[in-house]
């Protein structure tokens, strides 16, 4: 697995806010399917939300496919975060500024 890109953005219109991180990670097998969660625990920096990018693999073909990946939430700490970092679980890690939208 290689590639991993994502954005995160948190919409200040919507009561309460929501943050949405949006992203891409290549995978070796045609049919893997991904599992986006928010990491349990979270890490010693409090402005940073850790999610985990779990890969089930597949059994179809070898393409290295590119698949998409959508993490929401309603948390009532989500105004507190600046930043996201994804792992996946070959240690791969992206670490994105958080947008707002207003």
């Amino acid at each position: 697995m290689e590639n991993l890109k994502a954005s995160a953005i948190i919409n200040i219109k919507e009561n309460p806010n929501q943050l949405m991180v949006n992203g891409t990670v290549i995978t070796y097998y045609d049919d893997d399917k991904l599992i986006v969660s928010k990491s349990n625990p979270q890490g010693i920096n409090p402005t940073i939300l850790l999610l985990y990018v779990k890969i089930y693999k597949g059994s179809g073909p070898m393409k290295g496919t590119q698949k998409q990946f959508i993490y929401l939430s309603n948390d009532t700490k989500i105004n507190s975060y600046k930043k996201v970092c994804i792992i996946t679980q070959t240690g791969l890690s992206l670490t994105v500024d958080i947008e707002m939208f207003a």
